[in-house]
């Protein structure tokens, strides 16, 4: 293998991104960041494992995840040259229909490489391309791919139980007899989800009883890659892999996150049970000390008094029908300040549900310290929400390339733009950050085919939603993502929401294949599309189903 000086930026060079690798022989070039590799053998009923090569697992400047193949017939040329974690840039390769049992990777194409290709080693890093990303699933998704053949994916959770141990109990996993040390069972449970059984085996084993030994501190969150589902004895478990890896707490970001989280709940947690408590403190009062009752004469006295009193008032405000009579209000934006106190979000709330977009614009347009009254009452809304969808969309886009630009529909307090690297541009009604820009969801600035990602995070409110994700679909590049986290009771058929088959038809009938449906959480559901890369030409109709308002009760 050629090591060659990295590739500077100012060089012509256009490498070529893996969503653009066609099935057959490929002369462009290729440039990647090794994940991680790992021998593929077949297994033969009653001998010995057949060696058929090496597998890779590799990530471009996209952050699209690829696999790759090096026969065993080239083991020795390539593999002592393999580096986790190391960029490098193929040539002459050979792309061919995934024939592997299970999926590790974005795209079905494995990279093969073949007597003539040519893999180069960068020495020098190259930021833009990420050292990890993982593909981490829900319950839901998982009890869907269960015993199936196809795409295995990750999991990330807090650990319940080691063994059937529980952890305050400071466990100590590796031992002298290497046969106990070969599968460890954890129960772990996921976040908006039940606890579940993963079994550890051979190397993911031995690599997650020596990281919880080797820390001083207990450890909490575990993520394990490449898990195959499988039903035993009628529960859904979880299983490594050869190829599976496994991270604790803080190695890398997507436990990390997750550990923030764990944390920022269990504070929620114990500051509900504190509010709970003081609330039934104030139901139940302690008995005050009995006042000796006041004579017939302090409470005759007394009245008297609240009487003058009152008519004092009466004649300073001129009266009590003068205090009755107050001006009407003349339109609708009169009305919401009049009744600000109690219900002024709500009614904002339902009249933005039950309008169209232009005409939100207006009355934002026309009294601006609406939309701040809205966002007020909003964000109290959103503290009783255990988790929020943003948090998810952002998540979503820090284990991606950062050059990927961002759409954010209805950007609010415009905090994804506030919390990634990319380029984020940020609409909504009302310009309350000089980053964000004010107009109509349906007609945006934006230039065709102009963006990457186009986020709807719980701001298809009006009666013409569709009209956004069509203005999403006109800005997008092909193969871009469309992200939406909505509100779960909308998408509810049974007590009047829409059903989600029909939402996901019409949205891949625009011209999206879907990519994640995941009804796990409580609160809000999230739902990812990818656009195609060729236009749909049968124009029918499209049939959009009506979404249910999210109106608040009155208290």
């Amino acid at each position: 293998m050629v090591k060659k000086t990295a590739i500077l930026t100012g060089e012509a060079f256009s490498p070529l991104f893996f969503r653009h690798v066609s099935p057959g022989l490929g002369d462009s070039t290729l440039q990647f960041r090794f994940i991680h590799f790992w021998e593929a053998r077949k297994n033969v009923k009653g001998g010995p494992c057949i060696f058929l090569g090496i597998e890779m697992l590799m990530i471009d400047e996209e952050g699209t995840l690829a696999q790759g193949f090096i026969g065993q017939n080239r083991r020795n040329q390539y593999e002592k040259e393999l580096e986790r974690g190391s960029i490098y840039t193929l040539t002459n390769f050979y792309a061919s229909n995934s024939k592997v049992m299970y999926h590790v990777a974005d795209q079905n194409l494995v990279i093969c490489i073949s007597h003539v290709s040519a893999l180069s080693k960068v020495e020098e890093n190259i930021e833009g391309i990420l050292t990890e990303r993982f593909r981490i699933h829900s319950f839901s998704d998982f009890e869907a791919n269960c015993d199936l053949r196809g795409d295995i994916h990750d999991v990330v959770g807090h650990l319940k139980l080691v063994d059937g141990q529980p952890l305050h109990q400071r466990l100590v996993l590796c031992t002298k007899d290497d046969s106990t040390s070969r599968r460890v069972m954890v129960h772990l449970q996921l976040k908006n989800g039940p606890v579940m059984n993963i079994y550890l085996w051979d190397e993911a084993a031995e690599n997650f009883c020596l990281k919880f030994d080797a820390c001083a501190a207990t450890r909490t969150v575990l993520l394990v890659t490449t898990v195959n589902p499988k039903r035993l004895g009628g529960k859904l478990r979880l299983s490594s892999m050869s190829y599976s890896r496994v991270f604790l707490d803080e190695e890398v970001d997507s436990p990390k996150e997750y550990l923030t989280w764990l944390k920022t709940a269990k504070a929620m947690k114990e500051e509900a049970t504190s509010r709970n408590g003081k609330r039934k403190r104030q139901r139940n009062p302690k008995t005050p000390k009995e006042e000796p009752e006041e004579s017939p004469k302090n409470q005759n006295n007394d009245k008297k008094r609240q009487r003058d009193t009152k008519t004092h008032k009466s004649n300073q405000h001129g009266g009590s029908s003068a205090l009755s009579k107050r001006p009407k209000p003349s339109n609708f934006l009169d009305t919401l300040r009049e009744k600000l106190s109690g219900g002024n979000f709500r009614r904002l709330n339902e009249k933005l549900y039950t309008c169209s977009g232009k005409e939100a614009l207006d009355y934002f347009n026309e009294d601006p310290t609406l939309f701040d009254m809205y966002h007020t009452g909003y964000q109290q809304q959103m503290t009783n929400w255990p988790e929020l969808p943003v948090n998810s969309i952002i998540s979503w886009l820090s284990s991606r390339s950062s050059s990927l630009v961002v759409a954010d529909f209805g950007c609010g307090d415009a905090r994804i733009a506030k919390s990634v690297k990319n380029k984020v541009f940020s609409f909504d009604l009302v310009s309350k950050d000089p980053s964000v820009i004010a107009c109509d969801m349906s007609n945006t600035p934006l230039e065709s085919s102009s963006v990457d990602v186009a986020v709807f995070c719980l701001s298809l409110m009006g009666t013409n939603y569709s009209s956004y994700i069509k203005e999403a679909h006109r800005v997008l590049r092909p193969s871009g993502w469309l992200l939406i986290a909505e509100v779960k009771s909308r998408f509810d058929p049974n007590n009047g929401g829409a059903d989600p088959k029909d939402f996901v038809k019409a949205v891949s009938d625009l011209g999206f294949s879907s990519s994640l449906k995941d009804f796990s959480n409580k609160m809000f559901i999230l739902l990812h599309f990818k656009k195609k890369e060729q236009l749909n030409s049968n124009k029918k109709k499209i049939e959009w189903p009506e979404l249910k308002a999210c109106l608040y009760k009155r208290r």
